[in-house]
């Protein structure tokens, strides 16, 4: 018996269900992470006018390194959730359930903009501002830059944060769907096997 007439189509439309969640689960998540960006930048800016030649102070960097990990983490969801909706695609193209997912993940072959690239944009982003924004702050009000400990840590925060979502999303670093179809047809030939 062939698996292909075992997958019924209330399976696929369960996949194509869970496809469109996961997808909108990507963007809101990004949608959300500019939300907290701006409610922690918002955070940073005093009340009263800052006296030129103080201290810029260990708050604005403890910001500053929690809107930085957070994005970072929202990040890695985000792509945590691509792998998940990219399992789900390679399922429809082995079990040649969808033809435009086997079309879309030929297209995939070569560099393209879309989804992944400008969320990992956005996020890079968000991340350089919420890193500068400090230093840039102390530069326009004449702040002095103590705690030094401070400014060397929301540096190397920043900077790791950026190249890790930059190879996540543009160099392929810890890609979760890699053995997806190597999977997916190895579950197809043990069901096909189970059926005879």
């Amino acid at each position: 018996m062939d698996i292909d007439s075992i997958v019924t189509t209330e399976d696929i439309r369960k996949i194509h269900a869970e496809i469109n969640q996961l997808v909108n689960q990507r963007f809101l998540i990004t949608t959300l992470s500019v939300t907290i960006s701006g409610v922690l930048l918002t955070m940073q800016i005093p009340r009263d006018a800052p006296v030129a030649g103080s201290e810029l102070g260990a708050f604005r960097y403890m910001l500053s390194y929690l809107s930085s990990v957070l994005i970072l983490f929202l990040f890695l969801l985000c792509h945590f959730i691509k792998g998940m909706h990219r399992i789900c695609t390679t399922y429809l193209c082995v079990m040649n359930k969808s033809k435009w997912e086997s079309d879309w993940d030929i297209f995939r072959e070569k560099p393209y903009y879309g989804y992944t690239k400008p969320q990992a944009i956005i996020f890079m982003l968000l991340i350089a501002v919420m890193t500068s924004f400090p230093i840039l702050f102390g530069f326009v009000c004449d702040l002095n830059f103590k705690p030094y400990i401070g400014l060397f840590f929301l540096i190397a925060i920043g900077m790791f944060s950026e190249l890790l979502i930059y190879c996540m999303s543009f160099r392929g670093l810890f890609e979760l769907s890699s053995g997806a179809l190597k999977r997916w047809r190895e579950v197809k030939e043990i069901s096909q096997n189970r059926q005879k």
